[in-house]
């Protein structure tokens, strides 16, 4: 709801007090009047002014309703009991700050669902979260000339999503009855994004992280469906893939942010909105938000937060992680990446990704390959696909082209030339002679045997097979000659095949038998 239809609803009285408080004069005119105070409390500078004449408490009760309620509300009972826990009941009540709040015409109540609550219109909620949220920037941002030790996350979830769902594309991931991946594939796709080592139990009826995450994301973006008890890559897979770095960054962010999401997330995420690119105190910046948010939240925010950040919000790149203070007793910073700002607020972020269409890759002659972190997409599903990923730094990703992994890739539609003309692309070192030597030899012996249907027709004896080789109604359907009594014919006309023996004068056994 807008102010000027929140200040429309009230009753006179209320309004003049508000006019008056602000100090406008009430006139004759209520649209004029409502006008003005429009006016007047979404300007920055004014509002800012009118702020500052609240007391302590007035000022706990505005961040209450601010960072639990906003443009949607807040029950009138929770609102107080966060107050009255907020001012130990000092000095005036709870219920008197938020009386002094509408009169200021700052917060407003409704009837919503039945129940009575406090919000603040979207239009002044506007303007007081840019000035809510500078004040907290002084007392949580670390200074400038603070040493930061940094520190990476464990994963990459980029490389991680990219990484699992090439493992799909190239293998046959059976799943249970229950529509849940076999414990095979399940062990061998927590070894690859590094979170194996759990016992048996702990993989019933559930997916760890960040496996969880990834499959739900997969399933639910359609990139992978369950199919013939089976987990499956889509058609849409391909367009995906294409997508720039920062577009699966910000779809990958929503789907976490509606599923894994809480308002207390939010209220801090908003605050670091509003911060920058600036290094911020986890700590310092829980005490003061922690105390805003609803009681059942409390005690486990900061755990959460540290959750978040390590197994998401770092590991996506939105944030960096570091430690400051000493290493007895460190202290946890974040800070926003360019990619964060732009995803926060629900825009792609420009670049990541590494530079399309630039050497990536340094080819040794021992068929290591090593990648620069970070990978481009292309590039990374290409080596998912053709070569077994070795080792993983904070730098490169290290992989090993063998005869399997070739073979592997050759069985998923790759072809020896285009897996050359990869790597002569993207290596800056070149192809080195044996490795190109070897993947020409791989290449060429893909197919050299193979299984392949055939029908036969058995004929009791030659004379029976060279009169069906010679009949003007069954020679088309002779593709060659086995033995002298067996012939090669085309299965898929089996019944055409009978009734033209039929018609030839033949009695032919009704259907195709089965080799028992």
């Amino acid at each position: 709801m807008q102010l000027l239809e929140s200040l429309s609803r009230l009753p006179d009285d209320q309004l003049a007090r508000i006019a008056a408080g602000a100090g406008l004069s009430t006139g004759d005119d209520r649209t004029a009047l409502e006008q003005d105070l429009v006016a007047l409390l979404t300007d920055g500078v004014r509002l800012q002014a009118l702020l500052a004449e609240l007391s302590e408490e007035e000022w706990a009760a505005l961040k209450v309703v601010f960072f639990n309620g906003g443009d949607q509300g807040i029950t009138v009972e929770l609102c107080h009991q966060i107050v009255n826990l907020l001012s130990g009941k000092r000095r005036k009540t709870s219920a008197k700050a938020v009386e002094d709040l509408q009169d200021r015409g700052l917060i407003y109540a409704r009837t919503q669902n039945y129940r009575q609550v406090f919000f603040i219109p979207s239009d002044l909620l506007e303007v007081l979260t840019d000035i809510i949220n500078r004040q907290m920037v002084y007392r949580i941002c670390l200074p400038p000339d603070q040493a930061i030790r940094p520190a990476m996350p464990e994963r990459d979830l980029m490389e991680d999503v990219h990484r699992f769902l090439a493992y799909v594309y190239k293998h046959e991931v059976t799943l249970t009855q229950q529509g849940q991946i076999f414990k095979r594939h399940l062990r061998a796709l927590l070894d690859l994004l590094g979170a194996g080592g759990g016992d048996e139990e702990s993989l019933v009826g559930r997916y760890p992280e960040p496996l969880g995450l990834l499959v739900g994301y997969a399933l639910d973006r359609h990139l992978i469906a369950r199919t013939e008890g089976q987990l499956r890559t889509t058609d849409e897979l391909a367009p995906w893939i294409d997508q720039p770095a920062g577009a699966k960054q910000l779809d990958l962010f929503t789907y976490w942010q509606d599923r894994y999401f809480y308002q207390d997330l939010q209220t801090f995420l908003s605050v670091l909105r509003s911060v920058g690119e600036q290094w911020v105190s986890v700590n310092q910046l829980v005490s003061e938000v922690e105390p805003l948010i609803n009681p059942s939240q409390r005690g486990s925010f900061l755990l959460r937060l540290k959750h978040h950040l390590s197994t998401f919000l770092a590991p996506i790149g939105l944030f960096e992680l570091g430690q400051a203070g000493t290493l007895e007793e460190p202290d946890l910073a974040c800070k926003l990446t360019p990619a964060g700002i732009a995803v926060i607020a629900g825009a792609v972020p420009e670049g990541g990704g590494g530079l399309e269409g630039q050497p990536q890759l340094l080819l040794q002659a021992t068929f290591e390959v090593l990648a620069p972190r970070p990978v481009p997409a292309a590039v990374l599903w290409h080596l998912e696909l053709m070569a077994d990923m070795i080792r993983r730094t904070d730098r490169t990703l290290a992989y090993r082209l063998s005869r399997q992994s070739v073979y592997r890739a050759l069985k998923i539609g790759l072809s020896g030339p285009a897996m050359i003309a990869f790597l002569r692309e993207r290596s800056a070192t070149g192809i080195p002679q044996n490795v190109a030597f070897d993947l020409e030899a791989w290449a060429a012996s893909y197919g050299q045997v193979y299984l392949q249907a055939a029908t036969l027709l058995r004929c009791a004896s030659p004379i029976l097979a060279q009169q069906v080789k010679a009949s003007r109604r069954t020679a088309r359907f002779v593709l060659g000659e086995l033995t002298p009594t067996d012939l090669i014919v085309d299965g898929s006309q089996y019944k055409e095949l009978l009734d033209a023996l039929e018609a030839d004068g033949l009695m032919p056994r009704p259907d195709v038998e089965r080799l028992s």
